[in-house]
């Protein structure tokens, strides 16, 4: 996971440089990271995924406090409540944000799926973080359009 990290914060800080040379917002869509051992069970184990979400959460919200030019961010992909009955989805499933051309289980982050237990208040990063901080920016964004 470590690699992962790194190659991210790469990519995310190249990306950072061009949007403040162009004055244009960064909004990093469809990033994920598989469950523990890419294993396709619902219910198994997201410790690496969860660090690893934790870890560009974190990246954004720093970015956004200091004024940068993260506007958000969202990950692949929510699977919500669904209880899928296969590896691959079939007729009768119920759909989730994999669509039906891709495996239900490994990157889907379900409800039953809560990384959070119960966190400390210094462990609470992020997405209130965000979305009050992209509140804030986009009051401030002149519309051109």
């Amino acid at each position: 996971m470590q690699r992962s990290c790194e190659n991210s914060r790469d990519y995310i800080d190249r990306h950072l440089k061009i949007c403040e040379e162009i004055k244009k917002p960064l909004v990093m869509e469809e990033f994920g990271y598989p469950r523990d051992g890419f294993c396709f069970t619902p219910g198994s184990p997201t410790e690496a995924r969860d660090s690893y979400y934790k870890y560009v959460f974190q990246l954004v919200a720093d970015n956004m406090k200091r004024g940068g030019r993260f506007a958000g961010c969202n990950f692949w992909a929510w699977g919500g409540f669904a209880q899928p009955r296969h590896e691959q989805w079939q007729v009768g499933d119920p759909y989730t944000g994999a669509g039906t051309q891709l495996c239900l289980c490994q990157r889907q982050v379900y409800a039953e799926d809560d990384p959070r237990g119960n966190p400390s208040d210094q462990e609470k990063i992020g997405i209130s973080d965000v979305c009050l901080t992209n509140r804030r920016k986009s009051r401030k964004v002149k519309r051109s359009c």
